[in-house]
């Protein structure tokens, strides 16, 4: 794919391949001039597709953008000006930044994050408009549950993380099952809170 982008246009190949082919590529580079250069081939091979298409590929790069690091999304977002911040793929690295915002333990960010999903929802630059309702609608339904949650919590019990600690999301895991034994360890002085327990999803 990284080879097929270099090359800018592959005979026989659909703008759909060629887009995704330059998505790689941008996600690969680390030279801002050529970073640049991909994601305005995306868009022009975007503009190329059925409505359809559009909504794939969408759905595609957010997926991409998601693991990517926050240095990293702060480099494409560098990319992003006022001419093009209505265009595809500008549009899902404004989504991504959202969405990190929207689950951001921050107030303001939160706020933040919520009303550039707002804006991307209900301005009809997203062929698939769910991208950005369902994080939303995802986010009301976090702050329901945790409106739920009791406050007398219990003194002792077990808490199971189901988490991959196998195959390409294994470091993800790793940081996750650390992050779980270091609030254990904060909170043993006070004997208040569980025993965390990890189970590999990816082990029979």
């Amino acid at each position: 794919a990284v080879e097929k982008a270099k090359a800018k246009d592959v005979d026989g190949e659909s703008a759909t391949m060629r887009g995704r082919a330059q998505a790689v590529y941008a996600l690969k580079t680390a030279d801002s001039h050529a970073m640049g250069a991909a994601l305005d081939q995306m868009s022009s091979y975007y503009r190329q597709m059925s409505a359809q298409e559009k909504a794939s590929f969408e759905g595609i790069f957010a997926d991409q953008l998601r693991w990517q690091q926050p240095n990293f999304l702060g480099q494409l977002y560098g990319h992003i000006s006022t001419k093009n911040a209505t265009a595809f793929p500008y549009t899902i690295i404004n989504l991504e930044q959202g969405r990190r915002m929207l689950f951001s333990t921050d107030a303001n960010y939160k706020q933040s994050g919520k009303e550039i999903l707002e804006s991307l929802a209900g301005s009809g630059v997203l062929a698939d408009p769910a991208l950005a309702t369902s994080l939303l609608d995802a986010a009301r339904e976090q702050e329901s549950a945790l409106q739920m949650l009791p406050t007398d919590m219990p003194s002792e019990g077990t808490v199971a993380l189901l988490l991959p600690m196998q195959g390409k999301y294994a470091p993800y895991a790793e940081k996750i099952s650390k992050g779980a034994q270091a609030a254990q360890h904060a909170r043993a002085p006070s004997q208040v809170g569980a025993t965390v327990t990890g189970v590999d999803t990816g082990s029979a």
